[in-house]
């Protein structure tokens, strides 16, 4: 009686030591998997500066993988500031005349 339950214990320990060791390394390899995935991308989308870039909007956009102005810049120092973030695309908006804003597409394909 006392021989098949040991028995019986020691079965199950093999099993679940080997269920452990199974378990492990489908985690070892989920963790190789993960490290190898790219992480999602931050996109940052602001307009209408109109010259104006606040505080609140630089902080918000630090840490974009990319910023997109949509237009009404207003003048070429608020895309130095962004640029000094992340990379930009922006396009001219109505109110960007001046000479700056001619090197500016109106519109842009991302």
């Amino acid at each position: 009686k006392y021989l098949f339950a040991a028995v019986m214990l020691a079965l199950l320990m093999a099993r679940f030591a080997a269920e452990a060791e199974r378990l492990a390394a489908v985690l070892r390899e989920l963790d190789a998997r993960k490290a190898s995935l790219k992480t999602a991308t931050r996109i940052g989308l602001l307009s209408d500066t109109h010259g104006l870039l606040r505080p609140e909007a630089l902080e918000f956009l630090r840490g974009s993988d990319f910023i997109v102005h949509a237009g009404d810049i207003g003048d070429a120092g608020v895309l130095e500031a962004l640029r000094a973030l992340a990379p930009v695309t922006a396009v001219r908006g109505n109110n960007d005349r001046d000479g700056w804003a001619r090197a500016i597409a109106e519109t842009e394909a991302l």
